[in-house]
């Protein structure tokens, strides 16, 4: 039993350092100067949702949808926002039953992203 007890230790040991070594090479958002970036996406046929992302002190501190003409789908999707600014992570979970809407977001965050990189 104790071998057993042993083995869970280490194995749970070796899970958890392997977790955070993901993590310990990812700079997150400190590469991007304080500023607000504009993201833009669409999903099948809707209208292009454009969004603006607030960076302050390395941190994603807002996300604001600016497009006109989501409000029936963004209402449902927009816990994904509220995940993103908590975890500071677009790698986040889309919203079920408004799993295109979420995932439009989300590739609208990373376009505000990708070309706050490049400035």
């Amino acid at each position: 039993m104790r071998t057993r007890v042993k083995v869970v230790v280490v194995l749970t040991m070796v899970c958890l350092l392997l977790h955070v070594g993901a993590f310990a090479g990812d700079k997150g958002f400190s590469d991007i100067p304080d500023g607000v970036y504009r993201g833009e996406a669409e999903d099948y046929g809707g209208p292009i949702l454009k969004l603006d992302v607030t960076i302050s002190g390395g941190k994603i501190v807002d996300i604001n949808v600016l497009t006109d003409g989501w409000e029936p789908y963004f209402t449902q999707g927009i816990d994904v926002i509220d995940d993103v600014i908590d975890r500071q992570s677009v790698d986040v979970d889309a919203v079920t039953g408004a799993t295109i809407t979420s995932k439009a977001i989300l590739d609208a965050i990373e376009s505000a992203i990708s070309s706050a990189r490049k400035k």
